[in-house]
């Protein structure tokens, strides 16, 4: 989930072009996603459920996740519902945590106008053993970490909502180019 977000946030910033790592991709190299173009791209056809033990391509399905969204809902408001979700990560995220606290991201700025669509993608993505216990229609509770499905990686500290203070950072960001530590 990391690993995700940190290649999100550069595609992101740098005109909306879903590929990094381009200056160390020469034409050839078997460790490009992109042969002679990109190390790492969102823009892929990757799914969760079909890739076995690379821990580097099961970050590059979370980020095309995110960058499908973000083509869905808008840029800015995509940009803003990652943003916000940080402030509901438990202590130890895993995919579980990371939809969950996307759907509560959006239910905050948005009154859950992008709920489904955060729930469908991830789906079509091949998460849906970490959608079987809740569904997009309503978020009137956070479930418990505890109920969370076996492999989910959602550790936290024993359940219940997790949001953090509104002053509590954790690091400065430059978001959208703009220098600022939140989305206005």
């Amino acid at each position: 989930v990391h690993e995700a977000l940190a290649d999100y946030f550069p595609y992101s910033k740098f005109g909306g072009e879903p590929c990094l790592g381009e200056s160390i991709c020469p034409v050839d190299s078997s460790a490009c996603y992109v042969e002679g173009k990109c190390l790492r791209t969102a823009d892929n056809n990757l799914v969760h459920n079909e890739i076995e033990g690379s821990w580097h391509k099961e970050s590059q399905v979370v980020s095309a996740s995110l960058w499908d969204l973000r083509k869905k809902i808008g840029g800015a408001s995509m940009d803003r519902i990652v943003f916000k979700a940080l402030s509901y990560f438990p202590k130890e995220i895993g995919y579980y945590g990371l939809i969950l606290s996307l759907m509560k991201a959006d239910d905050s700025l948005n009154s859950g106008e992008n709920r489904c669509k955060i729930y469908d993608v991830f789906l079509e993505r091949g998460f849906g053993d970490f959608l079987e216990d809740f569904s997009c229609e309503s978020l009137s509770s956070w479930p418990d970490p505890e109920e969370a499905p076996s492999g989910s990686q959602l550790l936290g500290d024993g359940g219940g909502e997790q949001e953090k203070e509104e002053d509590v950072s954790c690091g400065f960001l430059v978001y959208g180019g703009r220098g600022q530590s939140k989305p206005q």
